[in-house]
């Protein structure tokens, strides 16, 4: 899953192994794996990318 973030406007991916990944303001965070998918970051901060 790809997500971008509203403020800085960072596309950043999961990447299925759990790998933590923050966008470069911090507001917004993804922890992938192939079980779940979580997104750290209020729902008006970030969209996701097809």
């Amino acid at each position: 899953m790809k997500i971008r973030c509203r403020k800085c406007r960072d596309i950043i991916q999961g990447d299925k192994k759990g790998t933590f990944i923050r966008c470069t303001c911090k507001k917004i965070a993804i922890d992938e794996t192939k079980y779940y998918t979580r997104i750290i970051g209020n729902d008006e901060d970030w969209e996701e990318v097809k």
